[in-house]
């Protein structure tokens, strides 16, 4: 093949300056003095004149605000290597956006998990810092310990290392990582765990974990208590970990079911939002959403009072104000203002919580924003409000006539007449929230996964797109909620008794063609299954999982990444077997993707600047263009039911581009520091570091 000597700048380097007395604002245009460096012009050690005499970046103290005259450059480069030209796109385009392409192999036993991991918390991130992504896996239990002397071991959870490259599939490192550590037995590897989350929360330039663990305290559970809390672990480097001196998320004990990572005051240190059920199963109060702060060395500190997040327990629920079953968290920069907003995926029907800071401390507004619940309050086709009509039958003011047989038997009392017909009850059940550039207008769009059934009727909320909007309020923006028959995300079961169980997802561009794509992880009863909606450039989808070979049964929990670097994305997918009998055990699956045989790529791997922004990067915008191609992505740390996390390194799907015209980069420190780089090869996993620049990694091939 063809080869090219390139010359590039490891930073080309970039840079705005505003008031410090002005806010950042979506709506204004920042950066219009940014510089911008031609990597493929620069000659080895060459600056430009513009960057002689420049001073470097101010220190900035208040929170939210984004400095003034922030200028920043490093001005070392590397001797210029030889990159070669990669291109996969060839005259015939064989294969290239064709919707009758298997592009999905089921290869499990060739990677070393069929029949041998079991679990359907799912997770994937570098661990040992090969540049690979790592898969965590957790089984779904509660108090429940990893118990190795049985025969066969029984493991509640397992690390593994990707040996994918080596011809090994991956590798079990579940001992040797001691991931199960228990707080004062530290040689005692089988700490009850749910799922973990990924950061670099010491900033020392690898990932770190969070291990989340569901604790049921009523002391009539079986398994009872075992005493094990969540756990921030931090790692040597090598995907070896050990716990911090000391536990202070949730210690207590709760039922965590979700946490996500974040920068939330853009200090330059990992902070982290953490979820939580009800306090028992059947009871209507829940356990409070926490937020943590974090100071980059492994501590954190409770500041969700402080920071106006609190919720009562036991009151406040017909206003939306009282803590709720949260299933999910989610955390992204939905109006561009350099804060994340926090958002929860909420259980029971009740409304979701959005979290926007308000200047000073966040406020809740999802109601507000057409994000706690959609319009249609209808129950008049809910069964359980027939039956509760059929059995008293001398309420004619709140049972008219009008009023239709029950569909069902009427046994025992579903209904209650001022908590049932209230709007706080007639909303989804949401597992999960996903962020993300939809569309590719620039603009943070969400996606709800619910589940659904049959006999609730209309007023339970759909999985749904909520498209972001400019609006004429204080927040800038709200949601419209897309009408599912109408961009193609509507599904016909074909029986009456169906039930729709959305309960995780991913958002992801899978055949390369620079729009994305959705899965949808749907189990738990008979028919369910994986769905995969195809993006068209007019915005609308077509579901095309069965066509493409990624209809997998009973799918509950997804992760995505390019498991084995070749330039697309990959998908493990756990297998649920509640109420159906599609599955002996809870199989990890792993489904590998052919795109990169006629597609382009790029991933990239971002690196922040200590004392500037946080190592990982977590809070980073992205933007890629192409060609014709606009891509914008955000870094995250983690989403939705149970730890759903993908991996770090972001992936862009190119098409038939084989170059990159420009790779735009917002990192999250206070000053929103952008860099812009330009003429970059496709088909390589590029590090970019916040303070040195571009360098090339890996071929994708």
């Amino acid at each position: 093949m063809k080869r090219f000597a390139v010359s590039f700048l490891i930073l080309a380097g970039i840079f705005y300056a505003c008031s410090s007395n002005t806010s950042p604002s979506a709506d204004t245009n920042q950066y219009s003095d940014i510089s911008i460096i031609d990597t493929t012009e620069l000659k080895d050690n060459q600056l430009p004149d513009t960057y002689s005499d420049i001073n470097d970046v101010a220190e900035i103290e208040d929170f939210g605000d984004a400095g003034s005259d922030v200028t920043d450059v490093a001005e070392d480069a590397i001797e210029k290597p030889d990159v070669e030209y990669i291109c996969k796109t060839h005259d015939s385009d064989a294969g290239y956006n064709d919707v009758l392409t298997v592009y999905f192999t089921e290869k499990s036993d060739q990677m070393n998990l069929k029949d041998k991991v079991l679990g359907i918390r799912l997770m994937s991130a570098d661990l040992n810092g090969d540049n690979y992504p790592d898969l965590i896996v957790h089984r779904v239990n509660s108090n429940t310990r990893d118990d190795f002397s049985k025969n066969p071991p029984f493991y509640q959870k397992r690390v593994l290392l990707n040996k994918i490259r080596d011809g090994l599939g991956f590798s079990d490192f579940t001992l040797d990582s001691k991931y199960g550590q228990i707080r004062g037995d530290e040689t005692n590897l089988s700490r009850a765990a749910s799922f973990a989350i990924a950061a670099d929360i010491d900033n020392d330039g690898d990932l770190d974990l969070f291990s989340g663990s569901y604790t049921n305290l009523d002391p009539n559970a079986n398994p009872k208590d075992t005493g094990d809390r969540s756990e921030i672990l931090l790692n040597d480097g090598s995907g070896h970990f050990s716990l911090t001196k000391e536990n202070t998320i949730f210690k207590e004990g709760a039922t965590v079911t979700s946490a996500t990572f974040t920068d939330f005051d853009r200090d330059g240190n990992i902070d982290i939002f953490v979820g939580a059920f009800y306090k028992q199963w059947g009871f209507l109060e829940s356990f409070a959403d926490r937020l943590y702060k974090g100071d980059g060395n492994g501590n954190f500190v409770d500041v969700t009072e402080e920071m106006g997040l609190l919720t009562p327990d036991d009151s406040g629920f017909e206003e939306g104000l009282a803590s709720a079953p949260t299933y999910g968290v989610t955390s992204c920069d939905i109006n561009d203002d350099g804060i994340p907003e926090l958002m929860t995926s909420t259980y029971g029907r009740q409304w979701n919580k959005f979290w926007w800071f308000d200047g000073n401390k966040y406020i809740e507004i999802g109601r507000d924003i057409n994000y706690a619940g959609d319009s249609n309050m209808d129950y008049s086709d809910n069964e359980f409000y027939k039956c509760y009509c059929q059995q008293n039958p001398e309420d004619q003011t709140y049972c008219p006539p009008t009023v239709g047989k029950p569909r069902i038997q009427c046994s025992g009392n579903y209904w209650t007449f001022g908590i049932d017909d209230q709007p706080f009850r007639l909303n989804g059940n949401t597992f999960t929230t996903i962020c993300a550039d939809i569309d590719n207008d620039g603009l943070m769009d969400t996606l709800h996964t619910e589940i659904r059934h049959w006999h609730i009727g209309q007023s339970s909320d759909p999985t749904q797109i909520l498209k972001h909007i400019a609006a004429d309020n204080r927040y800038g923006f709200t949601f419209e909620r897309l009408d599912n028959n109408a961009i193609g995300l509507a599904r016909k079961w074909g029986t009456v008794d169906w039930n729709e169980g959305d309960i995780s997802g991913a958002i992801f561009d899978f055949n390369n063609d620079g729009l994305p794509d959705i899965f949808i992880a749907s189990s738990d009863y008979p028919g369910d299954r994986a769905f995969l909606f195809m993006q068209k450039p007019d915005h609308t989808f077509v579901e095309v999982a069965s066509i493409v070979g990624i209809a997998h049964k009973q799918s509950q929990e997804v992760t995505v990444a390019d498991f084995d670097r070749d330039g697309d994305l990959d998908v493990i997918v756990g297998s649920s077997t509640a109420r159906n009998t599609d599955w002996k055990d809870n199989y990890v699956y792993y489904y590998e993707n052919r795109a990169s045989e006629f597609t382009n790529a790029i991933e990239i791997k971002l690196i922040g600047e200590k004392g500037k922004s946080n190592l990982s990067a977590i809070g980073a915008k992205v933007k890629v263009v192409s060609g014709d191609l606009i891509q914008y992505k955000e870094l995250q740390g983690g989403y939705g039911h149970f730890g759903l996390q993908n991996d770090t390194i972001l992936h862009f799907g190119l098409g038939r581009n084989c170059l990159v015209d420009e790779i735009e980069i917002t990192w999250p420190d206070r000053g929103r520091t952008k860099q812009r780089f330009q003429n970059i090869y496709a088909n390589y996993l590029i590090q970019i570091r916040q303070d040195k620049g571009l360098e090339y990694i890996l071929p994708l091939r």
